[in-house]
């Protein structure tokens, strides 16, 4: 996967958006917010980044690419399983939220859906396949519809713990990852990994 370097500045600026968000919403954050937090001129978000929408798509790319690598982290030190890789997700989130909930309401903002027609698809297809390798030959559609329903599946119920919805406890934790991973149970599902 080939990744954009940050600067310092450009990380300041990425990891003040994710602070105003948390604190005052996804559309608090403007090139004004982000400069007074980073203590720059309004105009140097713009030597870094080509407009505002451009700023909030490499803020949901920064957030992406920390989960991602985290996700390999933990599949080359344990050969996690992805119900192993659920729990480990869930428990992240909850106790880092601010990435997650920026990531959130960015998805709800623009819409984000990582099969069709997305140019960062190639970046999430090694996830998926680390995580749903089956030892059968999957199509990257199919890899990727997986990846799609895991982490659509990660933030739905992120936020419903996050805010209080749904009590924080391990019973219901191992609840809603039954009902997650029975929703992988499909007779379609199973033709293809068997």
């Amino acid at each position: 996967m080939a990744y954009r370097k940050l600067t310092n500045i450009d990380e300041k600026m990425i990891r003040a958006a994710i602070t105003i968000c948390r604190n005052n919403g996804f559309r608090a954050v403007t090139a004004q917010s982000v400069a007074k937090m980073c203590n720059v001129s309004d105009f140097t978000l713009f030597n870094y980044f080509k407009t505002k929408r451009n700023f909030l798509d490499e803020v949901a790319k920064y957030y992406d690419n920390s989960l991602m690598k985290i996700v390999f982290d933990e599949i080359q030190k344990r050969k996690a399983t992805a119900s192993m890789l659920w729990d480990f997700m869930l428990e992240k989130t909850l106790a880092e939220p601010d990435g997650a909930l920026y990531y959130i309401a960015y998805t709800y903002e623009f819409g984000y859906d990582p099969i069709v027609n997305n140019p960062r698809a190639s970046d999430f297809l090694p996830c998926a396949k680390a995580i749903f390798s089956t030892g059968r030959f999957l199509s990257d559609n199919h890899y990727l519809i997986l990846w799609d329903y895991l982490t659509s599946m990660l933030f739905y119920y992120f936020e419903k713990i996050y805010r209080g919805y749904i009590e924080n406890t391990q019973a219901n934790k191992l609840f809603i990852k039954d009902i997650v991973f029975k929703g992988l149970d499909t007779e379609v599902y199973r033709s293809l990994i068997e």
